[in-house]
């Protein structure tokens, strides 16, 4: 039946007419009707906010008349309040933009908030819940930390890991009992030189026939890992684990960690000019003295930290449950490729934990006396740091000062592209857990446990 406003004189028997001629509710479109674009709607009210529907058929609703307006609001009405689930168009909202509003409470809540809605409540929960931390996806993000850090190449190999120089160099990284059997697997690419075997490793033939089967199975792991573009966590999985527990597999007073996991407590994250904290950064790995092996060890640690609040109690920078009584000699951060850069994260990382040995220094030596971070000595010690960027591994050195953290790269420890490389890398993993046993228990026992 054609439009016609005359044709009863009540807007119901004109609405039941046009509701006729609509398609069926399920071939319409479920999504609120936006009004058109540069449509005014000032001046109007709150009841003639509504918009007038277009039928997916094209029907045409009423003329723009009171009683045509009438008839249209009843007809919006009996649309939503027949379909729950559509939302009513509303032209206004708090932002001034367009958004939908439900009438009535005919149908269930929305599921979610809409973006701002949902924006504006996680910005309130973090203001609220938290102090805003300052981000750092770079080492140009560290420029203003109150204690500044500053990165350079002009680091000095420490007292402990001078044989590091020599296998830098290739110089003793083979065991000499099977030299033969080494040489085969290298094939005719490469070749044993005299000054690469070491003929005084107190090693069993067997034993170094099964170290030299599980380096070739890590170096099979790592080109397949090179080749395919593989995550970090493949890395770590398949390569990184390997190569500390064979590394480590002889030496029972330090084991390593995947600490992937191990958040360094607040009250140790450096902070900026303006007093707001750092991103904690998680790193991947450590190196730790095993306190079970060393009764001393185990029951100085207990003594010292029975001594500390208790927001303090951690040998480390984490009550991560593995590490946190377990002194950290050396730190790993690994990276799938150069893309991505490690030392932020173990700038962090090394700054919480030179942080935490500074209290425990201060503890050591005067139990009673409150911590003043400001007049702290710095850390004697030259905190080793290692970045596994893919296959190649690299060493770097931490050095805590009054007024700033240096971190200097030094050189490559080994890699994992080649069988000599990863024979250098186990290597020198030795020589860093020969210095933890060495220097660094030195320095826990004469600037920390020993001193109570």
């Amino acid at each position: 039946m054609p439009y016609n406003l005359s044709y009863a004189n009540s807007p119901y028997i004109f609405v039941e007419s046009w509701l006729d001629e609509l398609p069926p509710a399920c071939d319409l479109d479920k999504e609120p009707v936006l009004p058109p674009f540069g449509y005014d709607m000032s001046g109007t009210s709150r009841r003639s906010e509504r918009l007038r529907a277009r039928p997916a058929s094209g029907v045409e609703g009423p003329a723009d008349s009171s009683e045509a307006g009438q008839a249209f609001t009843v007809a919006n009405d009996l649309v939503y309040r027949g379909n729950p689930f559509r939302s009513a168009p509303s032209l206004t909202s708090r932002n001034g933009s367009f958004q939908s509003q439900r009438t009535g409470d005919s149908g269930p809540p929305p599921l979610s908030p809409t973006r701002s809605e949902s924006s504006t409540a996680t910005g309130k929960t973090t203001t609220t819940s938290r102090r805003a931390k300052s981000p750092v996806k770079s080492v140009a993000d560290l420029y203003l930390a109150a204690k500044q850090f500053e990165f350079d190449n002009e680091g000095e190999v420490p007292d402990g890991m001078e044989k590091l120089l020599d296998i830098k160099d290739n110089m003793e990284i083979i065991p000499g009992i099977i030299e033969q059997e080494i040489q085969q697997a290298l094939g005719t690419q490469s070749k044993v030189r005299p000054w690469m075997v070491d003929k005084d490793t107190p090693t069993s033939r067997e034993t170094a026939l099964r170290e030299l089967d599980e380096l070739r199975l890590i170096l099979e792991e790592s080109q397949f890992c090179e080749n395919f573009g593989a995550s970090e966590a493949a890395w770590n999985d398949g390569v990184t684990s390997r190569v500390l527990f064979e590394a480590l597999r002889a030496i029972p007073s330090v084991r390593h960690h995947n600490i992937t996991t191990a958040r360094p407590e607040n009250c140790l994250l450096p902070v900026d000019l303006s007093g707001e904290q750092f991103d904690s950064k998680l790193v991947d790995y450590s190196m730790n003295l095993v306190p079970s092996a060393d009764a001393t060890l185990e029951k100085s640690i207990r003594h010292l930290l029975g001594l500390v609040p208790r927001n303090r109690k951690f040998i480390n920078q984490s009550t991560y449950g593995p590490i946190r009584f377990s002194p950290a000699g050396v730190h790993i951060e690994t990276k799938a490729s150069s893309a991505s850069d490690g030392r932020p994260q173990l700038s962090i990382w090394i700054a919480a934990w030179l942080d935490q040995m500074r209290f425990l220094q201060c503890m050591a030596a005067e139990p009673l006396a409150e911590f003043d971070a400001a007049k702290s000595k710095p850390v004697s010690v030259k905190m080793p740091l290692v970045i596994a960027t893919g296959s190649s591994w690299r060493l770097y050195l931490a050095t805590d000062r009054e007024d700033k953290v240096v971190v200097s790269s030094l050189f490559d420890i080994g890699d994992t592209r080649s069988l000599l490389g990863t024979y250098r890398l186990i290597k020198s993993l030795r020589v860093l857990a020969e210095w933890m046993q060495g220097s660094f228990r030195t320095f826990l026992d004469h600037n920390i446990l020993g001193a109570l």
